[in-house]
């Protein structure tokens, strides 16, 4: 029998993307083609639909939506069909000899030698009182599955996080790319100026061979660059469930002025509220205080309601037995009591406890970590944006301070290393804004992670 919470869990289930798939084997993701530019909201729904992972965690529910079916079977009749045939050796029949005169001798067969036996039996066996075993492994049951879908829910949401953290990884890999393609480009421009001032005589040989160490260097960082920008991709590639070897162009960009967030405390509340971890560890207390009810259940005796259904031959409850089929049946109340068993419900029972109060302490655990992890997330985000602000500040000054050296240093008003350092500058600066977006970035969708937010709509 299934329960209504539980097909209800399997009918929110059923809604999700992910099971439109397959009905059976991992999920596999459609040949797209080698390039896609896709936004991080498209990523997002494709590595939710597609993910090997999500795909092992929506098994484990279907498991424990299974495991209810099977604990609320045990609550219900049982019947049972058992045959047999049987081969016996040859024996004298039991005979009775009469002898009364002047009657002639006589001779009774009381018990015939039949050598084959075939037995057919029908047992119907229906629990009673079980000291609230069943009743209790049910419960526990029902509760371990909707731990089992909060379970999920909390694998959601991590899958979410990972695509969006290697989204923007591969975000920041392409602007590093760029900043140092156009790094290269600005020093091979200087380094073409410094060649022409060294053949005017207006320069010593040891500035355009600083300019050409510089430009190595550059380069060696923009190989570097391209390599992270592959790197970055496959990880994407295998999150999303494609093919390594698939391009992706990301789409989105960083914002440059997010918004800040809500009060501490508000999202402090919301995230015990709706963080699937919290839920999940309530239900598995439920399932817990359950199981410690059914180990205390060998405190009690057990009653069950048994029905045999005979057809033999041959059937020795029908005399005289005969070499035929005959049916007969019977109905039996049965109890049993354990009087002595070497204290094992005892320790059943505490194990039981024991185990409630570690899961117990596990959501007081869990709750300070969720407190600590939603501050630690908005101060990382306030913090995230004041380096924006900061970082776009120092890129302004650094661009106006390499225009300025870069004219000077043709009016031949400065030296050749200063403006290397003020186009080390302007490259620092400009990663520096990078890295203040991305990590502004990160530090949203963490702050969502940890709020529970991106968990699946329930059908209506």
């Amino acid at each position: 029998m299934r329960t209504p919470m539980v097909s209800f869990m399997t009918t929110v289930l059923l809604a999700m993307p992910l099971l439109s798939l397959r009905a059976t084997g991992l999920p596999v993701a459609p040949d797209g083609g080698d390039h896609r530019a896709l936004t991080i909201e498209e990523c997002v729904e494709i590595g939710l639909t597609y993910s090997k992972s999500l795909y092992g965690s929506l098994m484990s529910v279907r498991e424990a939506d299974a495991r209810v079916g099977e604990a609320a079977a045990r609550r219900l009749p049982s019947l049972k069909l058992q045959a047999s045939y049987t081969r016996l050796s040859s024996v004298p029949p039991y005979e009775i000899d009469v002898n009364f005169p002047p009657l002639p001798p006589m001779s009774f067969t009381i018990a015939p030698s039949i050598r084959n036996s075939t037995n057919l039996q029908l047992t119907l066996q229906q629990p009673l009182f079980t000291g609230f075993a069943l009743e209790s492994l049910s419960r526990a049951a029902r509760f371990s599955a909707r731990a089992a879908l909060q379970a999920y829910h909390r694998d959601r949401n991590e899958l979410v996080y990972g695509i969006q953290d290697a989204y923007w990884m591969l975000v920041r890999a392409n602007e590093l790319k760029k900043l140092l393609d156009e790094n290269v480009a600005m020093i091979g421009a200087h380094h073409e100026d410094v060649r022409r001032l060294f053949e005017q005589g207006l320069a010593k040989n040891n500035d355009v061979l600083k300019v050409q160490v510089q430009l190595a260097n550059s380069k060696v960082g923009q190989l570097e660059a391209a390599n992270g920008v592959k790197l970055s991709m496959m990880a994407l590639d295998s999150l999303l469930g494609l093919p390594l070897e698939t391009e992706i162009e990301p789409v989105s960009h960083p914002e440059a002025t997010p918004a800040a967030p809500d009060a501490a405390e508000a999202m402090v509340e919301q995230a015990l509220r709706e963080r699937p971890e919290m839920k999940a560890v309530a239900d598995q207390i439920e399932a817990a205080t359950a199981a410690l009810r059914a180990a205390r259940s060998g405190r009690f005796p057990q009653v069950f309601l048994i029905g045999n259904y005979y057809y033999s031959n041959p059937n020795e409850r029908v005399m005289p037995i005969e070499a035929r089929f005959n049916d007969t049946w019977d109905v039996s109340l049965a109890l049993s009591f354990d009087l002595w068993n070497n204290r094992s419900t005892i320790f059943q029972t505490r194990q039981a406890r024991a185990r409630l109060e570690q899961v117990k302490a596990g959501q007081a655990q869990l709750h300070d970590g969720i407190v600590l992890e939603v501050r630690k997330s908005q101060y990382d985000l306030l913090q995230a944006r004041q380096k924006i602000d900061l970082a776009e500040e120092a890129v302004r000054q650094a661009e106006e301070n390499y225009r300025i050296t870069h004219e000077r240093f043709r009016a031949g008003l400065t030296t050749n290393s200063e403006l290397l350092d003020a186009e080390v500058f302007l490259l620092q600066t400009k990663v520096g804004r990078t890295e203040a977006l991305i990590e502004c970035e990160l530090a949203r969708a963490r702050l969502a992670k940890s709020l529970g937010a991106g968990k699946p709509e329930q059908p209506k």
